[in-house]
């Protein structure tokens, strides 16, 4: 029965891995937005995350004299059926839809989440878009907090997540602790059952104590990988997420900084870009 648990233990601790930091309905994120431009076309590239293939992507070019241009030919990574991922790449054949580029633009990149219907509403109601709000994504700490999770796990976990974000990550900790201080427990019995064994002037005396030991024996060794399983995780996904974090904010605070609005339900990114 011990030994279940044990085992148990371990699938439990890979279950919580793969669920770190995860959150339920993220919102569509896009980040690290760049524009090129030659004689003939204007190249949209861009990372984004969190993408259905129900959430609409579309692009908006305003010129900073002649305010929004008319963009209709458009090509790659726009529309349905956009997957989430980095470098990102839409293509705008603007001589194609009759403009010409002699200004400085800025450069959106919109999304339309999908949203399920909602109640009907009334007549004689109304439904009132909330106002244009401006949100900044908080980000984690870097990969360093992957030594506090080495001298004990969960912590550094904590550390890397937006705002410090709690959640469940304590149990990381107990367990741990919990998995290292049952498998010592176990390894101290076992030499003491053993010592009991060489104690014995015959075999037939001593072969219950020599089983006994070998069997506590064993179950301190599943603990101790136990509790080595979750240093190890916790150790790698905390580092791995570091790195992540640091990207993100490298990317955050290259060139123009790439904000978004939310109008109503629909989030807009953009980045200037000057010819």
């Amino acid at each position: 029965m011990e030994r279940n648990l044990v085992n148990w233990l371990i699938i439990w601790c890979f279950g919580i891995g793969l669920n770190y930091g995860q959150s339920p309905e993220k919102p569509p994120m896009v980040s690290n937005i760049r524009v090129e431009s030659s004689t003939q076309q204007v190249i949209i590239r861009y990372d984004v995350e969190n993408l259905t293939l129900k959430d609409s992507v579309f692009i908006q070019i305003e010129g900073r004299l002649r305010g929004l241009l008319k963009v209709r030919t458009l090509s790659g990574d726009a529309g349905l059926g956009v997957t989430s991922g980095t470098n990102k790449i839409v293509v705008w054949d603007y001589l194609r839809d009759g403009e010409t580029l002699d200004e400085e633009i800025q450069a959106k990149v919109n999304i339309k989440p999908f949203t399920k219907p909602g109640p009907t509403v009334r007549k004689g109601s109304a439904e009132k878009d909330s106002p244009t709000t401006t949100e900044q994504q908080v980000i984690g700490g870097g990969p360093t907090n992957a030594l506090l999770s080495a001298l004990l796990p969960g912590l550094g976990n904590i550390m890397v997540q937006p705002k410090h974000s709690i959640g469940l990550r304590p149990l990381i900790s107990v367990a741990y602790v919990g998995a290292l201080a049952y498998g010592l427990l176990q390894k101290g019995k076992s030499n003491d059952q053993y010592a009991l064994y060489l104690q014995q002037p015959y075999d037939r005396l001593a072969v219950p104590y020599y089983n006994e030991a070998n069997s506590l024996n064993h179950r301190y060794v599943l603990a101790v990988s136990a509790a080595a399983v979750i240093w190890v995780a916790d150790v790698t996904y905390t580092l791995l997420k570091g790195i992540k974090n640091e990207q993100r904010r490298k990317n955050q605070t290259i060139g123009m900084r790439p904000t978004m609005n939310v109008v109503g339900k629909t989030p807009t990114f953009g980045l200037r870009y000057q010819f």
